[in-house]
């Protein structure tokens, strides 16, 4: 003697919400630069924050994609400073196949370092380092009155 197959859960009987197409914010999109007085299509990735109609490059290599920064601050005494900032950035037509990396200004003199992602990562990882010594140091400081 067989027994009857179970009733399934009521939220079984929904349907699973799927989508077929990616997320928009995923999906390049399109912006015009003036290059040179000449309107130009630029695919432009999700993450570049720069607005490219206001870019008036002389040269299609001088068009860049830049996301939105990445900045530390060191508390002063009478303020705060910004010493390192990092974000993506690309060259989409620069020689070379204008490949997406990291840019670190690390004393905001506006010389950027062009980290490829196995060295932005070991830069990462040493910055992770560096904060576990200051918190291990902080610990054996006085606390706050």
């Amino acid at each position: 003697m067989s027994l009857p197959p179970a009733p399934l859960p009521a939220q079984a009987e929904a349907p699973i919400p799927y989508s077929l197409m990616p997320a928009a914010e995923l999906l390049p999109r399109l912006a015009v630069a003036s290059v040179g007085g000449v309107p130009v299509r630029v695919e432009c990735p999700s993450w570049c924050v720069l607005d490219h109609g206001a870019a008036a490059p002389s040269h299609l290599e001088d068009v860049r994609h830049e996301g939105a920064p990445i900045r530390l601050v060191m508390p002063l005494y009478n303020g705060s400073e910004t010493v390192m900032v990092a974000r993506l950035s690309q060259w989409p037509f620069a020689p070379g196949g204008g490949r997406v990396y990291v840019a670190v200004d690390s004393d905001g003199c506006d010389e950027d370092a062009a980290l490829y992602r196995d060295a932005a990562l070991a830069l990462a990882d040493q910055l992770a380092a560096h904060a576990a010594d200051i918190r291990r140091v902080a610990l054996q400081a006085d606390p706050a009155a």
